[in-house]
């Protein structure tokens, strides 16, 4: 008799681990956004033997490490030329308004990361509010009468790349150049605009991999109000793409050639892909995205297209 109880017991034990295994993935996917920190991107936070990157600034040149000491409204957007990191370090870029931010010019290669993309410190508490395009726009000071009379406010922890505009394309990051690639490991780019790729715009024969990091709170008069991708290949394999608007199609991304999603949070915005081109998902977790067939959001899928058009 005890025997008996004993093996039932066992059975028991046995078939709810078998269960808690075979529901483990789909757990995974259903879980809420998180974002991929990237060991392969470790340094120095003293930056030692990095160069501080000032408002004058005006060429990333490559070989060179740059980092930021402190907010900084540029006086001339930035073009990247060469291999180049910038670690946003906790502080807002600011730029000039009048283009993009950051350019990737041919055959440049632009990784960004923020090594104080957690910290508590006031200084790396940025407030927003959210404008009548629904852009972020920062403030230093919270007493300001646009961000009191705004019905949206928040705050961003971290390094920014904002105040880009004026630009037809990509008011945060251009990617502009013949196998330029831009690679994103940590870091937000928020409150910028442009027609298309309010946050970043990859042009033809250039790249974007996304691993970790947030893109957010930009607003595109076109297309891509976060991402326009037009190029060789846009791949995510973390972070988060969420509030952001387009005119036109594709609030979160418009994309125009291959477009890998491994994982990352994609939060209310759509993602809009033309059919003629390849998409592999793997992962990834769609608080609002239309997928092929009317799968469920938050649900991955192994293959298929995103054709949610706003």
């Amino acid at each position: 008799m005890n025997s008996t109880k004993s093996k039932r017991t066992l059975l028991s034990a046995i078939l709810a681990i078998a269960f808690v295994l075979c529901a483990a993935p789909g757990i995974y996917f259903l879980m809420p956004k998180t974002q991929s920190a990237s060991a392969e991107n470790a340094h120095d936070t003293t930056h030692s033997g990095w160069s501080e990157l000032t408002a004058d600034t005006a060429t990333l040149t490559g070989g060179n490490n740059y980092y930021l000491s402190g907010d900084v409204d540029l006086t001339t957007d930035l073009t990247v030329s060469g291999t180049v990191t910038l670690c946003l370090n906790g502080y807002m870029l600011t730029g000039t308004g009048s283009s993009s931010v950051i350019t990737v010019e041919s055959g440049a290669t632009l990784t960004l990361c923020d090594c104080q993309s957690t910290s508590t410190a006031t200084e790396h508490q940025h407030a927003y509010y959210v404008d009548s395009n629904d852009k972020y726009v920062f403030v230093t000071d919270t007493s300001d009468s646009d961000y009191t009379s705004a019905t949206k406010t928040g705050t961003i922890t971290g390094g920014v790349i904002t105040g880009g505009g004026n630009t037809n394309r990509g008011g945060g990051v251009y990617v502009y150049g013949s196998n330029a690639t831009f690679t994103m490991y940590d870091g937000k780019i928020s409150g910028n605009s442009a027609v298309n790729g309010g946050g970043v715009y990859v042009n033809t024969d250039a790249s974007f991999i996304m691993y970790g990091g947030e893109i957010s709170g930009n607003n595109a008069s076109g297309f891509g109000g976060g991402v326009y991708a037009h190029g060789v290949g846009f791949t995510v394999k973390g972070g988060e793409i969420t509030g952001n608007t387009a005119e036109s199609y594709g609030s979160g991304v418009a994309n125009y050639g291959p477009f890998t999603i491994e994982s990352g949070y994609f939060g209310e915005n759509y993602i809009y892909t033309v059919y003629s081109s390849i998409v592999t998902i793997t992962g990834g977790y769609f608080a609002s995205a239309d997928i092929s067939a009317n799968t469920a959001a938050g649900i991955a899928v192994e293959s298929g297209y995103l054709s949610r058009r706003k």
